[in-house]
């Protein structure tokens, strides 16, 4: 059960403090108006004791930041299905029954609790000058440049003699 506790400021105004135990342990947030603590006691209330999904401490609900190039999961796969050559309808149909039954339920929690489709980052062009001698840098961004590799290339297996 939360509640709400107004702290008096030096200057005569007031904050409040919406306060609940978790888990053993007091949880608070802190308010400058009366409004927003009501609010935040309602929803603690409505989720058994236990902050709101997606509530960020002293900053409220954020919205998840979208990196450029992102795209969602089930239409990158949609597309690739699309776009392999040499298969016939029905391999097509089910690579795309598969997909929806399966891979399209894939979901992502981020950091704050909140749950969103997956997403694939993908890279709009290929720069000038990559070829297998190249590969991905290692930035997680859309816009990740081609970098010479420093690892040579992995030597061959010895084939086993029997």
């Amino acid at each position: 059960m939360a509640s709400i506790v107004e702290r008096p400021k030096k200057d005569g105004t007031a904050t409040y403090q919406v306060k609940w135990r978790q888990a053993g342990h007091w949880q608070t947030e802190n308010f400058g108006d009366r409004d927003s603590a009501d609010s935040l006691k309602g929803l603690v209330e409505a989720h058994g004791g236990n902050w709101p999904h997606g509530w960020v401490r002293g900053e409220g609900f954020v919205q998840a930041e979208r990196k450029d190039g992102d795209m969602p999961f089930k239409v990158w796969a949609e597309r690739y299905i699309d776009s392999r050559t040499g298969i016939d309808d029905a391999t097509r149909d089910r690579y795309r029954r598969e997909l929806h039954r399966h891979l399209a339920l894939i979901q992502h929690t981020d950091q704050y609790g909140q749950v969103h489709p997956a997403t694939i980052g993908t890279r709009a062009t290929r720069r000038r000058g990559c070829d297998a001698r190249h590969t991905p840098s290692r930035s997680r961004t859309a816009t990740a440049s081609c970098t010479r590799s420093s690892r040579p290339p992995p030597r061959p297996l010895p084939r086993c003699v029997r």
